[in-house]
């Protein structure tokens, strides 16, 4: 299958598969954008369907253990927990542009052979991150608890309960990149530090969140301009950017956990405004 097909001297239009329950169809699309995001889930369902008797046990490998129960309860509970990885590891092992059935199989073949190790993987990092999920909710539960009528506290555990939802929405295995998921027990636990050190001293947290805020604002900024017309590099610029504030986060409200890149006002100042000069 082309990337693309000319129609016109001035036209040109784009070739890719759209899934459709249990097949996909052959239509063309008018930006090579939305061609490729509805390719790779058209190869996603083909590639699900190839190996459907495989998927059946690696599904089964995906139970949770009991110590997730409690971070569960937030998403659904167990079973709907369970299904959200499965589609997780479709996304991750299936979702790709292939184009010839050469590919096609070849992949199919070596999927074969990972999806167990995958599918482990997948459950061991989402263990840990509803494990952190329900410590630091618990966490900031008993803080508010304590302060009943400590305003800045509770202000305080209010904010960090609006960013624990907005780092760890229901559809989180879907949105993230596996690499990614696999910091976010240390950006829940950078929350839990934050609302524990906040609480005896609110006023150092004000001061520290000065220094961010800058930078919360330009990421939205930057979020609501992405729009169809906005380029592949401005896009991989911007969903940087945001990995960039989380390890600055981390860098201002729990140092000892370390940053996984060295990060700084000065850092992400430079990266603000070479994304302002992109399309």
């Amino acid at each position: 299958m082309p990337e693309s097909i000319p129609l016109t001297d001035r036209l040109v239009a784009y070739p890719a598969l759209s899934p459709d329950k249990d097949s996909a169809r052959l239509c063309l699309f008018r930006t090579p954008q939305q061609a490729l995001a509805s390719h790779e889930k058209g190869v996603q369902l083909l590639l699900t369907l190839h190996l459907a008797k495989e998927l059946k046990h690696v599904r089964r490998s995906l139970a949770l253990p009991s110590e997730a129960y409690a971070g569960a309860r937030y998403f659904g509970g167990m079973g709907p927990m369970e299904e959200f990885l499965y589609q997780a590891l479709l996304k991750y092992q299936f979702r790709m542009n292939v184009r010839t059935e050469q590919e096609f199989l070849a992949h199919a073949e070596t999927s074969k052979q990972a999806l167990f190790e995958k599918a482990k993987e997948i459950k061991t990092e989402a263990v840990r991150i509803l494990e952190g999920y329900d410590r630091t909710r618990s966490t900031i539960h008993t803080i508010e608890r304590a302060n009943p009528s400590h305003g800045a506290v509770l202000a305080l555990c209010a904010h960090i309960r609006k960013e624990l939802d907005a780092l760890i929405p229901r559809n989180f295995t879907e949105i993230y990149s596996l690499e990614n998921l696999t910091h976010l027990p240390r950006y829940l636990k950078a929350l839990e530090v934050r609302a524990e050190r906040g609480a005896h001293d609110p006023e150092k947290d004000k001061a520290k969140s000065a220094q961010l805020e800058e930078f919360a604002h330009a990421l939205e900024a930057m979020r609501a301009s992405v729009g169809t017309a906005t380029s592949d590099e401005k896009r991989a610029a911007v969903e940087n950017f945001r990995w960039m504030v989380e390890e600055y986060k981390v860098s201002l409200f729990a140092q000892e956990l370390k940053t996984r890149f060295p990060v700084s006002k000065k850092k992400l100042e430079d990266a603000r405004k070479e994304i302002e000069r992109m399309f």
